[in-house]
């Protein structure tokens, strides 16, 4: 926790992608008032976005492989443009579904480098970076519900929460280059997954060795 990098690349999964559930957390509400879909309907609206979001992690996967960081700043930058333009497609029922689906592949788009970048730079506790990557993106969910609900109760319209996801998208964006401009380890990108192995300089203790230091 003490790796700057690590602390950036945490940061930047809890206040960008908080803009990810500004949105989400109030998706059904949203659409049967402003879209003027029916409560039944909202069932096949989410599974289209579930459509999107494995649809960005196919995606996203190959992208990370060839450019870590510049797939996180680019799905950060497109999910906070798609949920810029909701504000405004809300209102119509097929641009509003297609910006939906779209938001949720940037969506995806995002976890995927944040993970692997946490991994590599968190080197040697790789698994501690995967765990607090979850943890992170549980504050973004709490995180971005509760400013989008301010945004509502505060009498902003029920569309207000997509404005409150884009502000928290570029700031994540500016959080993921600052990170970026910052980051003067160049050998770490390397993900270590396991103990490392025994050098061919490494002496290997032979049987009496090894029974004498069990004896110890």
């Amino acid at each position: 926790m003490g790796n700057r990098q690590v602390a950036l690349g945490l940061a930047t999964a809890v206040v960008g992608f908080g803009g990810f559930f500004a949105v989400y957390s109030y998706l059904v509400p949203i659409l049967t008032h402003l879209t003027g879909l029916s409560d039944a309907s909202t069932t096949w609206v989410l599974a289209l976005y579930g459509i999107g979001m494995t649809l960005g992690t196919l995606v996203a996967g190959p992208l990370t492989d060839r450019a870590l960081r510049p797939t996180l700043y680019g799905g950060l930058f497109l999910l906070g443009a798609t949920l810029l333009a909701f504000y405004f497609t809300v209102h119509s029922t097929v641009p509003a579904l297609v910006t939906l689906a779209f938001m949720g592949a940037m969506g995806a788009l995002v976890t995927t480098p944040v993970q692997m970048l946490l991994m590599a730079k968190a080197k040697n506790a790789p698994t501690m970076a995967a765990a607090s990557n979850h943890s992170a993106f549980n504050l973004a969910n709490a995180g971005g519900a509760w400013l989008g609900g301010l945004a509502i109760s505060a009498g902003w319209g029920w569309a207000s929460p997509a404005l409150v996801g884009a502000t928290l998208a570029a700031a994540g964006l500016g959080l993921a280059l600052l990170a970026g401009f910052t980051d003067r380890d160049t050998g770490s990108s390397t993900l270590i997954t396991s103990s490392p192995t025994r050098t061919s300089s490494e002496p290997v203790p032979t049987t009496s060795q090894t029974q004498t230091g069990g004896d110890a």
